[in-house]
């Protein structure tokens, strides 16, 4: 899958990045850190702006979307708890798990 690419930043490469090390024990791994309560707020407002309707009705709008935002409720799910995003709900988050993961993930990539 990533044979001869140079480079893959953010979703879903951030959630297989110690698969991709595996496959590609070369690979330099780059982890951006920031500030826990910082990384909240923007997290939180990206959450609320995904919480439009109009952003949920993408979802469904298109094959395209509905493929995309499966593979993220899924990973949501595996990762949070709950889904991303429904058509009839907006975007839930619970912060003490997500602030965790978010501590998880740090560690785990600077071991």
């Amino acid at each position: 899958m990533y044979e001869n690419v140079d480079a893959v930043t953010d979703v879903p490469c951030c959630f297989y990045w110690d698969e991709i090390l595996k496959a590609f024990p070369s690979t330099k791994i780059i982890l951006t850190t920031r500030d826990e309560d910082d990384w909240w707020e923007s997290t939180r407002s990206k959450l609320q702006a995904e919480s439009a309707m109009m952003f949920r009705f993408l979802k469904y709008a298109t094959p395209t979307g509905y493929r995309f935002f499966s593979f993220v409720d899924y990973e949501d799910t595996r990762l949070f708890g709950q889904p991303h995003l429904s058509l009839f709900q907006p975007a839930s988050s619970n912060e003490s798990i997500r602030r965790m993961r978010f501590r998880e993930h740090n560690a785990h990539v600077m071991q």
